[in-house]
């Protein structure tokens, strides 16, 4: 795994991840007219999450049990409302929710901790025979669903 983790910090910075996702929404505007983004992200990608949600183009993002994100400060430069779904071994969100205080959408910033999963539950380390683990992933369909119907197409 820890080679894995090399290769696509060496390959893959921030830097190149946000100029990458910069030409896909281009792209998905250019070719089909789309106006409202948003982001989900699991682990990794929840922590790239927190470099999306400060590209204004993006109206909302969902973090699912996120990777380690340090420090709180980062989420100062948010764009756009964020709902933090973490399992019982990540981190507490509120400091990231408290880090955008004073942003016009911090009411619809969200958090729901899933204390009874470990991480990596909604994703490939799921045992979705499990009916507890299952029922967990069903809540964040839905808690996902909701926040993007709320927040797609919203400008702050």
């Amino acid at each position: 795994v820890q080679e894995l983790v090399d290769y696509i910090l060496k390959n893959y910075p921030n830097e190149r991840i946000e100029k990458e996702t910069l030409k896909v929404i281009e792209h998905l505007r250019s070719e089909y007219g789309v106006e409202n983004l948003g982001y989900g992200g699991f682990c990794w990608s929840g922590i790239m999450g927190l470099m999306i949600c400060r590209i204004k183009d993006f109206d909302a993002c969902i973090l699912i049990h996120y990777g380690p994100i340090k420090p709180p400060e980062v989420f100062k430069d948010s764009q756009c409302p964020i709902a933090f779904l973490p399992s019982r071994d990540d981190l507490d969100p509120q400091p990231y929710i408290d880090a955008m205080k004073d942003k016009p959408f911090i009411e619809k910033c969200l958090q729901k901790r899933f204390d009874d999963m470990p991480h990596g539950f909604a994703g490939t380390r799921g045992d979705f025979r499990d009916e507890l683990n299952s029922k967990r992933v069903n809540e964040v369909i839905e808690i996902s669903v909701k926040f993007f119907y709320d927040n797609l197409g919203i400008k702050y």
